[in-house]
This record gives C-alpha cells, structure tokens and sequence, in this order.
C-alpha cells in the first residue's frame, strides 16, 4: 500500500488560484464504515450550511448524496457560516432543557 491508499481526495484541490474557497465538508467516521470519505461542497455564496441527521448530503464521487442518518447526530442543525472576514463561524443548535 502506498500513502495515497489511506489518503482522501479533495476537489478543493481543482479550484483555480484566484477562485472564492468553498465549504466542504468530508465524513471521517460513520457507523457504515463504507459512508467514511463521502463529502459534501456548498455551493451557496454566503457560505451557510446546516448539518443534522437529514442534510445535507454527502457523496461518493459518480454517486447519489445520502444524509448522515445516524440517530446520535441531532435534528436540531448547527450551523457552520463565514463572516465578511472569511472566517468560519460554528454555531450550535440551542440547548434544550427538559
């Protein structure tokens, strides 16, 4: 085996020198160890993506998008955005006190 086995690519690695950055996002574990390496690329120029159990979709390369799916993760969404200084702002769902 080489390094580039245990490596996982990245289309970021295809932008152009002066094109915007892209949130991407890429699952490193998964209780279906054959999701681990799918990603996700938002597309939407402010940059807001909502992540939960449904969205937002990840993929293999050449196939369909699947949401996480996994029970542990959470319906409410956290939010990953980024500010007018390109920073990358993480906020979670509100807490929920019972």
């Amino acid at each position: 085996m080489t390094d580039t086995d245990y490596t996982l690519t990245s289309p970021l690695a295809k932008l152009a020198d002066n094109a915007s950055a892209l949130l991407g996002l890429t699952i490193i574990w998964h209780p279906d160890s054959q999701r681990i390496g799918e990603q996700f690329m938002a597309s939407n120029p402010d940059g807001l993506v909502e992540i939960n159990r449904f969205l937002p979709l990840f993929r293999h390369p050449g196939k369909d998008g699947l949401p996480l799916g996994y029970g542990g993760i959470s319906r409410e969404p956290v939010r990953i955005s980024r500010d007018a200084g390109d920073n990358i702002l993480i906020t979670p769902p509100p807490a929920v006190w019972w």
